[in-house]
């Protein structure tokens, strides 16, 4: 069977890449520091990743790749992405990451 992801595979899995990568090496950082007080990145790193994520794969991966295109919706998607995460996310989780901190710890 032939199914179309429509805007499932075109947009929403570069909207989801930016903060499932931030987060990941947010939790590993606070992992491997293995500090009391969590870290969060700061919007300009998480802009700065989003860029670096458009470039790589809007901007050259295109001409070196069959399979890559160019596509500026893919870079709204990075950067949307990377703004979900500052926004929303990113606190939500550094909160129940420190609930769990707490509750471990006692």
């Amino acid at each position: 069977m032939n199914y179309h992801t429509g805007w499932l595979n075109n947009w929403l899995t570069d909207f989801v890449f930016v903060p499932a990568v931030v987060h990941f090496s947010l939790v590993l950082g606070n992992m491997l520091v293995g500090s009391t007080q969590l870290r969060k990145y700061s919007l300009l790193q998480i802009l700065g990743f989003s860029l670096y994520t458009s470039v790589i794969f809007e901007g050259i991966l295109p001409h070196l790749t069959n399979y890559n295109v160019g596509d500026w919706g893919d870079v709204i998607a990075y950067f949307s992405g990377g703004f979900f995460y500052y926004y929303l996310h990113q606190n939500w989780s550094i909160k129940n990451m420190e609930i769990r901190h707490i509750e471990i710890k006692n």
